[in-house]
């Protein structure tokens, strides 16, 4: 449990960063953890119906995980050559997310999770994935409807935290290359995803389109996606 908590409020553009710190017997202020870069930093949002979201500012980081995976927590995940502890993680599957959010909510002394689908597009804004037109009418053709012809393959490059900028509420790397996670499950979804993401089943995934992959996925290249190419890279950013 952390103790001695204080929340620091900084304006930024359209929405407030919440900064989690405390207070070390010299008066010096750091963030919760070893140092301010083992810890998410959250910027406070209100969703279209009022209700209060905090969501990470960046992805978790390479640094961020490593401190988890420091306390024995964590699973170890081999780091890119051309990565830096300041890029974000990638190759985890949604059953690493959960350990780490387990972790780290004991460490924050409060639940925290992924976001949801819906949530996910709403602090997204601009930098959602905007619908296409359909390839096909035909019903028999439903699977493959939605399946972009006109991507690109990814560079599978990360950058470090800010290296793609930030959206309309000040959020960060959400136009990154880096595909995040969600809570949301095909067995539950809701009627804004297409069937034909979910047709096989999963969890929804969000970045430049999006898409549905097995919870054991961590290397996206190796599976199946509907909607278009398969993401670069998975991680995820965390909220409460």
């Amino acid at each position: 449990m952390i103790r001695n908590l204080v929340v620091t409020l900084i304006c930024l553009g359209a929405g407030v960063a919440v900064i989690l710190t405390t207070v070390a017997g010299n008066g010096v202020s750091r963030s919760a953890g070893t140092d301010a870069a083992d810890m998410p930093a959250f910027r406070l949002f209100r969703t279209q119906t009022g209700h209060k979201l905090h969501i990470a500012d960046s992805e978790v980081t390479w640094r961020q995980w490593q401190h988890c995976v420091d306390e024995q927590v964590c699973p170890e995940i081999r780091m890119p050559k051309a990565a830096s502890p300041l890029h974000p993680v990638v190759g985890v599957n949604w059953f690493d997310t959960q350990i780490y959010l387990g972790w780290l909510s004991e460490q924050m002394d409060r639940q925290i999770r992924l976001p949801s689908h819906a949530e996910w597009m709403e602090f997204a804004a601009d930098d959602a994935p905007k619908p296409k037109e359909k390839l096909f009418s035909d019903p028999r053709m439903a699977w493959a409807a939605d399946y972009d012809i006109t991507a690109r393959l990814p560079d599978a490059r990360t950058r470090e935290v800010g290296g793609f900028g930030r959206n309309t509420f000040g959020i960060q790397d959400l136009k990154g290359n880096v595909w995040e996670w969600t809570a949301t499950s095909c067995a539950v979804a809701d009627g804004r995803i297409e069937n034909s993401v979910c047709s096989g089943g999963g969890r929804v995934v969000m970045g430049e389109h999006i898409a549905a992959l097995s919870e054991l996925v961590r290397d996206p290249g190796n599976a199946s996606c509907g909607g278009g190419l398969p993401p670069a890279n998975l991680g995820f950013r965390v909220v409460y």
